[in-house]
């Protein structure tokens, strides 16, 4: 016996139709990685994942409710960019009812530890974009905060500098 699994990327409207017509009718499971932008039109024709016509959220939602599909995060624009995959799986759990979301990342600069580290602790990520001397001081205003954006953690702060 041959073991195949079949996954499709970035949410593609022929992608569905492969679904619809060939894998349902014959119960052949597939994983379908979804760039969530792309099925909403919320991202910039240069970072569309080709030419082709994307899924429909319906689809997608069709899709998520059959017993052989598996839906994965591909991220929201396509650019393998931590802040893309979190913002695809983010998506994903609100739109989709998930707990927990895969994600297929090719060519990405992270490594799964790398992206599970970003994932768990925010905070972390965060303060890894800021750099070290504003460290101590972003964590207390946060700490008396909790939630900020960052124009509003700017006014808190309001003699740092972006360099």
């Amino acid at each position: 016996m041959v073991n195949i699994v079949l996954s499709f990327d970035d949410g593609r409207h022929d992608n569905y139709e492969a679904y619809k017509n060939i894998l349902n009718p014959l119960n052949i499971p597939a994983t379908f990685n979804i760039t969530a932008g792309y099925v909403l039109n919320d991202i910039e024709k240069n970072d569309m994942p080709g030419p082709h016509k994307p899924m429909s959220i319906e689809e997608v939602a069709e899709m998520n409710e059959s017993s052989i599909c598996e839906i994965a995060g591909h991220g929201y624009t396509h650019d393998n960019t931590i802040k893309s995959l979190i913002k695809g799986v983010e998506w994903q759990r609100e739109n989709l009812g998930y707990d927990f979301v895969g994600i297929a990342s090719p060519h990405s600069e992270y490594d799964l530890k790398k992206l599970e580290e970003d994932i768990r602790c925010p905070l972390e990520y965060g303060l890894a974009i800021f750099g070290g001397k504003w460290k101590s001081r972003i964590i207390c205003v946060l700490a008396v905060n909790e939630k900020l954006r960052y124009s509003q953690l700017r006014k808190e702060m309001y003699n740092i500098t972006n360099h």
